[in-house]
C-alpha cells in the first residue's frame, strides 16, 4: 500500500525516540550526568588542535556509549551520514581559503563534525527527549523555549500522520494512476512505476492543504491547552535520584576527556 511506504519513513524517522526508551545501564544514568558530559566532550572536541591523527582518539568517547548503552551502531550511523554532506560544504571552503595546509584542515574539519554529531546522537539514542527538555528547564532554560522545543516535538508525528492520510485519500481518488508520476519524499526521482506519488503539478495543492490543515489542527489544540489551564510551560515528570552509578560516570568520563585531551595537545 502508498501509505505502508510514507509510514515506513515515518518509523524511521522516530526510531532514535525509539532507541532512547531502552533500559540498558547508559539509558538509567541521570540525565544531567549525561548532558553535562556530552557538553564537556563537545567543548574539547571544539578545542582540539586540528591534526587528523590525533583527533580520530575523540571517537573512542561516542564507541564507549554506544556500546555501554547497547545501541546499534547502523541507527547512528545512517543518521550521521546525512549530517556529514553539510559539514562538508563548510570544510570544502577551507580548500580554497586557507591554500597550504587546507587538507588538514578540511579533514579536522569533518571528524570535529563527525564526533560532535555522533555524541549528541548518542545522547539523543539514550536519553527521552522530554526529560533532556525538563532537565535544561531546571538547568535555567526559559519556560517559553522548552514549551516551544516539547510542542514541536510532540506534534512532528501528528503532522506526518496527516500527510500519510493525505496521501493515501490522494492514491484512493487518483484515476487510472494519473498523479502518481513523482514521489511524495522525493518529488524529483522518477518511479520505475505509474504509482510513485504526488505528481508534480499537484504537489503546490497537496501542501497548500497540509498548511491549512496544520492551522486548523493547532488552533483545536491550542484550544484543548487553554481550556485545561495552560499558562506557558508545560509539565514534564523530569525526577530523578542522583546515584552513585552517575557520579562514577561523571568523574571517569570527565577524567577520560581530559586524558583525551592532554594528550593529544601534548
Amino acid at each position: 500500500m502508498p501509505k505502508s511506504k510514507i509510514f515506513k519513513s515515518i518509523l524511521e524517522l522516530s526510531e532514535i525516540d525509539g532507541l532512547s526508551l531502552g533500559t540498558s545501564w547508559l539509558h538509567r544514568l541521570h540525565s544531567g550526568a549525561k548532558i553535562g558530559v556530552t557538553l564537556a566532550f563537545l567543548a574539547c572536541a571544539a578545542s582540539f588542535p586540528n591534526e587528523p591523527r590525533r583527533l580520530a582518539a575523540l571517537f573512542i568517547f561516542p564507541a564507549v556509549n554506544m556500546f555501554l548503552g547497547k545501541l546499534p551502531p547502523a541507527a547512528i550511523l545512517s543518521r550521521l551520514l546525512a549530517v556529514l554532506p553539510f559539514a562538508g560544504a563548510v570544510a570544502a571552503g577551507s580548500l580554497v581559503s586557507v591554500g597550504e595546509g587546507g587538507g588538514a584542515l578540511c579533514a579536522s574539519l569533518m571528524l570535529k563534525s563527525a564526533v560532535t554529531a555522533s555524541a549528541a546522537l548518542v545522547l539523543a539514542a539514550s536519553t527521552p527527549y522530554p526529560l533532556l527538555i525538563a532537565r535544561l528547564g531546571s538547568w535555567g532554560a526559559p519556560n517559553e523555549v522548552c514549551a516551544v522545543f516539547l510542542l514541536t516535538y510532540r506534534y512532528l508525528w501528528v503532522l506526518a500522520d496527516e500527510a500519510a492520510a493525505m496521501f493515501h485519500s490522494y492514491i484512493l481518488r487518483a484515476a487510472s494512476g494519473e498523479g502518481r508520476a513523482f514521489g511524495l519524499l522525493n518529488p524529483f526521482r522518477r518511479p520505475k512505476t505509474p504509482s510513485g506519488g504526488v505528481r508534480a503539478r499537484h504537489m503546490g495543492i497537496f501542501l497548500g492543504q497540509l498548511l491549512l490543515r496544520s492551522f486548523d489542527r493547532a488552533e483545536r489544540v491550542y484550544d484543548a491547552m487553554l481550556s485545561r489551564g495552560f499558562d506557558g510551560s508545560l509539565p514534564v515528570n523530569g525526577r530523578e535520584n542522583w546515584k552513585f552509578m552517575d557520579s562514577c560516570y561523571t568523574v571517569i568520563s570527565l577524567g577520560g576527556l581530559a586524558c583525551l585531551r592532554f594528550w593529544t595537545y601534548a
